[in-house]
């Protein structure tokens, strides 16, 4: 089992798990706090329940009672309860990440820089406008849901959506799940786009961008790839592309979208992969009050042995001083 080594600033108190933060820690306030004593797991230090603002001191508890109002109940816990918090919340950000890379990376980035939406709420419209695949379904499901909790993205939440697409273990494509068939490159300049892709552009975005002096193919290129985002974006599409060797070759056929689940079969899927998730949290749970029992065990054996250390040097002493006498 890998031991963790934290330092408690002499000066502060506050706790640092590595050398690193340490170090940081008194390059920025100067040599007063660069004084560090190592603490075990058992330390205490104090949580509140409300704000989950954390004291390091019992000093320090009354002092935030009196700067901070709503941090009323203060529990007393351990390093070791820190630890496993920081890894919760570790494991947290990356599942929030991975919802993040589960929707379409580039409707996505349109959503936030193109409509200066929200990513917490554009990603959820693109989540559950997945069958649609459009950001006017996006759109339009923010604003039926218009509300306090939209731009929020709790752990349940975002559990869950990965649970429904496949537990979590999203691959980042930035493209819905499409049939990866090869296709036979046959294209040649001067052939049209294929009516899947002309279907998709937006006609009155074609027409402002063919105004503009740029071929069909050209500006129906530009704007299924910008996602008739907007006139402005499809001229930045082109202009960055207009040196590409297949500029003036039509796109190729979109391939035909995997086969969908039936709405019973996603709800027992989703079901299935919900209960595995939740038997592989308690047994990471059970694994991680096993480890913080053995550390909490090691932690006493060592200060135990420290202290008769400290014993047997003051015997020694006393004996060399009796000697002198």
């Amino acid at each position: 089992m890998t031991s963790h080594m934290v330092l408690k600033c002499a000066k502060t108190g506050r706790l640092f798990f590595t050398t690193e933060e340490a170090k940081e820690h008194a390059e920025a306030f100067g040599k007063e706090y660069a004084n560090f004593d190592q603490v075990g797991l058992d330390h205490k230090v104090w949580v509140a329940a409300e704000t989950g603002r954390v004291c390091y001191t019992e000093a320090d508890v009354q002092r935030m009672k009196v700067r901070d109002p709503d941090s009323k109940t203060w529990e007393e816990k351990d390093v070791a309860y820190l630890m496993e918090l920081q890894k919760k919340k570790d494991a947290a950000a990356g599942r929030k990440e991975k919802f993040f890379a589960s929707v379409d990376a580039k409707k996505l980035a349109l959503m936030v820089s193109a409509k200066n939406l929200g990513k917490n709420r554009s990603a959820k419209a693109l989540h559950f406008t997945r069958d649609k695949g459009t950001i006017e379904a996006a759109e339009a499901w923010i604003a039926e849901n218009s509300g306090p909790d939209l731009d929020k993205l709790p752990d349940d939440f975002v559990e869950e959506a990965l649970a429904s697409l496949g537990g979590g273990d999203v691959a980042m494509t930035g493209e819905d799940d499409v049939d990866m068939t090869p296709v036979v490159d046959d294209r040649k300049v001067g052939d049209p786009n294929p009516p899947e892709i002309k279907e998709k552009v937006r006609q009155d975005l074609l027409q402002q961008v063919l105004e503009m002096g740029f071929s069909e193919v050209r500006a129906e290129k530009a704007l299924y790839k910008t996602d008739n985002a907007g006139l402005e974006y499809a001229i930045n599409w082109l202009t960055e592309h207009a040196d590409d060797a297949d500029i003036d070759l039509p796109l190729l056929k979109p391939p035909p979208p995997k086969p969908k689940m039936s709405k019973e079969e996603a709800e027992a899927k989703a079901l299935e992969l919900q209960q595995k998730l939740r038997e592989k949290r308690a047994e990471q749970e059970r694994q991680a009050d096993k480890e913080k029992e053995e550390q909490r065990k090691l932690s006493t054996r060592l200060m135990a042995e420290a202290q008769e250390k400290s014993k047997e040097e003051e015997r020694k002493r006393a004996i060399e001083q009796q000697m002198r006498e």
